[in-house]
């Protein structure tokens, strides 16, 4: 289903890619499920292979255009502002597809095939396409949902990106609470634990995963940041200093808590639940 508005955001100014005034967007490609690649392993005599599960591969998406000018310095521009707009650099674009419902983003960069053949060009007209890399070739929501465990009264002790509020009383946290993650592929998300706290743990009771701090105090005023998401898988605190040797390791699994999707657990229903004592409001 075609997005009803697509727009890319440049050094984080939003550029339209769809109000026709100097091109058209015509067409796109690559927006769907991301390439795959299976892993799996033989031993010398055995008949097949084992299935060792899966890997994302980088999403290529291309963008086709229509640039239609009725003169050559409108046409110059036109191509010009296309040229301008994808021309590489380090920081990636955001591309962002807004639906009826919700809207979406993906981080990219230029990946190829904007070399504007002059074989392509009718009078002051040109088809021109535009290939686009996402590393992570994951969409993604546009705003983020924040959700608090704390004590009643709705303090900050603990924000989980999901999609319920939730707060209890007294100065201990014993919370039991099923989220329903609407999205299609697991979430990784960034939770700041804020003190004081002591022995705080996060569970994901629907896959067993865990994220134990026992034996820790987290003091009144400091808090723990941990960025779950690839290429992170870090701990820190509000100065900046790792905490990852606060985990107990044997009882934690740093790389693998997630809010899972369906049917990876039914309904995506996870159920979370976060303990503590020595919490204040």
């Amino acid at each position: 289903m075609a997005a009803n508005v697509l727009s890319l955001f440049v050094n984080g100014t939003e550029h339209a890619l769809d109000d026709g005034s100097l091109y058209n967007w015509l067409d796109f490609d690559g927006f769907g499920v991301p390439p795959i690649t299976r892993l799996s392993e033989s031993g010398p005599m055995q008949h097949g292979e084992t299935d060792r599960g899966y890997r994302l591969e980088p999403r290529i998406m291309r963008l086709t255009f229509l640039v239609r000018a009725t003169t050559r310095l409108a046409f110059e521009q036109a191509r010009g502002q296309i040229l301008s707009l994808f021309k590489p650099q380090d920081d990636p674009f955001i591309l962002q597809a807004k639906y009826t419902n919700e809207t979406y983003r993906i981080a990219c960069h230029y990946y190829g095939n904007l070399d504007l053949p002059g074989a392509d060009m009718r009078k002051w007209n040109q088809i021109v396409a535009v290939d686009l890399k996402a590393a992570d070739p994951l969409w993604y929501a546009k705003d983020a949902i924040y959700v608090e465990f704390g004590l009643a009264g709705g303090s900050d002790t603990m924000l989980v990106p999901t999609a319920v509020p939730m707060t209890i009383g007294s100065s201990v946290i014993s919370m039991t609470k099923a989220i329903t993650y609407t999205g299609t592929f697991r979430e990784l998300p960034i939770i700041t634990i804020t003190g004081p706290i002591t022995d705080p743990v996060i569970e994901n009771l629907s896959t067993s995963k865990k994220l134990d701090f026992t034996g820790t105090t987290i003091a009144a005023g400091d808090y723990y940041e941990i960025d779950l998401r690839f290429g992170h898988k870090t701990i820190v605190d509000s100065n900046g200093d790792s905490k990852l040797a606060d985990l107990v390791f044997a009882s934690s699994n740093l790389s693998q808590w997630a809010l899972e999707s369906s049917p990876d657990v039914a309904g995506g229903i996870n159920s979370i639940r976060v303990t503590g004592t020595g919490a204040s409001a």
